[in-house]
């Protein structure tokens, strides 16, 4: 009897494990990585979609009508993506999930609509980003958890911690360009405006943390040539066309245009090293 009993303690103790922390290998058919990418996209799609709406309202800057509308299919599929591979996952990441959804739809509704406020899309695109970057969070949490289960080395832990880092980048170099447009389009309608004053020290703080991160990632020891080789052209791209004239950049004189175009060259960049350190 003492046998059995302590077989159903074990066995109950192995099943609140998992239901608590996701003990499960992959992210169901994904791995943990994959995961963590494919979430710290959302955080760049946020910003991004936010950003298209946010430059449409700013004349005579042109958007793509194709760019806005694959954001928003894309971030749609990936979000079905991560529920559907959810259904081993921790508690908090399925809650998680839930909860992007609804900010997912409240931002949304507000995009769709015919008259919003730049100060609208603001918020709810911070709103749904925070709800984003906890998902990411909370699935590098679960994957940590696994890799200590496994008993895997250091290196899987700083896998996934590095493609969260590197992946937050996307959403810094989105999120600089729509403060940058936001604080420009404040700039011509109400230039004492306290809220314009914080929309202008958010784009100055993403240029400084991208930065600083880069500088973090440039000594990572998962790099290899071909990490090392974007990381630079990364560092060249903000060197030419952003601090040569920090000046004008840091008063919100610098082309919106130029900003717009740099700022996607180094998404492009950033999610090529964000791949990199995925495989």
């Amino acid at each position: 009897m003492k046998v059995k009993f302590s077989l159903f303690l074990l066995v109950s103790f192995s099943l609140t494990i998992t239901t608590s922390y996701g003990f499960t290998l992959n992210y169901g058919n994904i791995t943990y990585e994959k995961a963590v990418n494919i979430s710290g996209k959302q955080r760049m799609l946020s910003q991004r979609i936010a950003k298209i709406k946010v430059l449409s309202m700013i004349k005579p800057i042109a958007t793509s009508p194709n760019e806005y509308i694959s954001s928003i299919a894309i971030f749609e599929k990936h979000l079905q993506i991560l529920e559907d591979n959810s259904s081993e996952q921790s508690l908090k990441v399925k809650t998680l999930i839930k909860q992007e959804k609804v900010a997912w739809k409240r931002f949304k509704h507000t995009i769709k609509k015919p008259k919003v406020t730049v100060k609208t899309i603001l918020k709810d695109a911070e709103k749904l980003l925070k709800k984003c970057h906890a998902l990411v969070l909370a699935i590098e949490e679960d994957a940590k958890f696994t890799n200590e289960i496994k008993k895997s080395n250091t290196a899987s832990t700083q896998k996934v911690e590095t493609i969260n880092k590197s992946g937050k980048q996307r959403m810094l170099s989105q999120k600089l360009c729509l403060y940058y447009a936001a604080s420009a389009y404040y700039n011509q309608h109400s230039k004492n405006n306290k809220f314009a004053k914080a929309v202008s020290n958010s784009y100055k703080e993403a240029y400084i943390s991208m930065g600083t991160v880069v500088n973090d990632l440039k000594v990572n020891s998962l790099n290899n040539s071909k990490i090392d080789d974007a990381l630079s052209k990364i560092v060249s791209l903000i060197d030419v066309e952003i601090n040569s004239s920090k000046g004008d950049f840091m008063r919100n004189k610098m082309s919106l245009e130029k900003i717009r175009v740099t700022t996607n060259n180094l998404l492009y960049l950033f999610n090529k090293v964000t791949n990199l350190y995925t495989l």
